[in-house]
């Protein structure tokens, strides 16, 4: 389970809230996982809520299963949600009386259902991997007004790479960075985690590339194991030109692992994420 409160500062912030599962059914079949998640913006206006089926396959590269692939599909239905009666039209706003009479804007509806898919591959060892996603793929698209061009979700990319070492006395070092690209937005997130068993401390630095490359963030993290649970914090600090007015962000994760190992034995394949 996941919460993000982005900008927590303005009146209304950017909130999105996760559930995801995931279940290994057999080395042969795979996993199997499922993933909600909504978004909302801005006054509850406007509002998306996903529902994703998942499904992953790890196949050994050579013999000794010393390197490894890892293939992904998800697919899903997203529903964007937008309420007309918390926005204001130029037509219905006079200069002395205010907002007076409803929109004459042609609004098809307050709701627009899509079908969305996404695949992504790994290859990694115990030490480090790479890997690639792709959201979005089928392109889909949605419209909320009749005299409006449909709504484009662009295709988005996602590349990652990372390593796990260990320092002088023993304790687990991750370096992860991730570059993504979005149609004519592209942004690069870098870091470092200090894994102790419990707790984990991280700190990542995040900046937009290219045309508008600029400093967006950096972000502290703290995470700590309790039994089955895992519980993360983070909070980011805004270093670009809003840091004023849009100073903060946080995030709270929970996982729980559920101890199958008495009833199946699976092959082991650690990967250098967690």
């Amino acid at each position: 389970m996941g919460y993000r409160n982005q900008w927590s500062k303005m009146k209304e912030p950017f909130q999105s809230i996760t559930l995801s599962g995931d279940w290994n059914v057999s080395d042969n079949f795979g996993n199997l996982g499922i993933l909600i998640n909504q978004d909302q913006a801005g006054a509850s206006a406007f509002r998306c809520l996903s529902f994703n089926a998942l499904y992953a396959y790890s196949l050994p590269l050579d013999r000794s299963q010393r390197w490894n692939a890892r293939f992904g599909l998800q697919v899903g239905m997203q529903n964007s949600n937008l309420n007309f009666n918390k926005l204001r039209f130029e037509d219905q706003i006079d200069p002395l009386v205010g907002v007076y009479q409803p929109t004459q804007e042609g609004l098809t509806g307050q709701s627009e259902s899509y079908f969305n898919t996404a695949v992504s591959g790994i290859i990694h060892n115990e030490k480090i991997h790479i890997g690639y996603s792709l959201h979005n793929l089928n392109a889909p698209s949605y419209q909320f007004l009749t005299n409006g061009n449909p709504i484009s979700v662009p295709r988005r990319h996602t590349i990652f790479v990372g390593a796990k070492l260990k320092s002088i006395t023993n304790q687990v070092i991750h370096l992860d960075a991730m570059y993504t690209n979005q149609r004519k937005f592209n942004d690069f997130m870098g870091g470092i985690r200090l894994n102790f068993g419990s707790p984990e401390f991280g700190f990542y630095y995040r900046r937009s590339m290219f045309n508008n490359s600029t400093s967006d963030a950096v972000s502290m993290l703290l995470g700590a194991n309790i039994g089955r649970y895992k519980i993360t914090y983070s909070w980011d600090f805004t270093v670009s030109e809003h840091s004023n007015s849009l100073p903060f962000s946080s995030e709270i994760t929970v996982k729980y692992h559920f101890d199958n190992s008495s009833t199946r034995s699976y092959r082991n394949i650690e990967l250098p994420l967690y």
